[in-house]
């Protein structure tokens, strides 16, 4: 009862009262699944209070996609661009077994590239852009994942739209 009050309270913008349901509900010999999903809460709520590093400490010993998610969304709200890239990519599978990218996926290639070219880290956005180039021309997300890994200096009008709707 306690994770969903919390899940409430943080849909309401309560990261406070979040916070407190999650302590006051919270017993040791909670199941491993209940477990996880309260220290995500208690990690969202954090990041909501802009505790970041509070954040990314609770969520330390975790390593499932949610907790993934979460740091990367994290990192991105605190502008620590390289970290928040290095999350994402946990989310992708590796380029030279997959297949095709699901649209998560391509989102998830798309927000590291992002960050990446934030950042400035020209070296792992070209490396990127080789590795995921080939499979990103086959989503929806193609033209915006060109604009934002073209080199510096090559970005031309006609690519006002695609920017503004990335």
């Amino acid at each position: 009862i306690g994770a969903r009050l919390a899940a409430i309270y943080l849909l309401d913008d309560e990261p406070n009262k979040a916070i407190s349901a999650l302590q006051r509900t919270g017993r040791k010999s909670t199941p491993k699944k209940l477990y996880e999903e309260r220290q995500l809460l208690r990690a969202r709520a954090l990041s909501q209070l802009d505790m970041m590093n509070e954040a990314i400490a609770v969520l330390e010993d975790m390593d499932s996609a949610d907790a993934d998610r979460l740091r990367a969304d994290i990192y991105w709200r605190a502008q620590q661009w390289e970290k928040s890239a290095i999350a994402l990519f946990r989310l992708v599978p590796n380029p030279n077994t997959a297949k095709r990218l699901s649209p998560e996926e391509a989102s998830y290639v798309l927000n590291a590239a992002v960050a990446l070219k934030i950042s400035g880290d020209t070296k792992k956005l070209d490396r990127l852009k080789n590795d995921f180039g080939d499979h990103m021309q086959r989503t929806s997300l193609a033209n915006s994942f060109n604009v934002v890994t073209r080199a510096a200096g090559r970005t031309t009008l006609s690519d006002r739209e695609t920017m503004l709707n990335i």
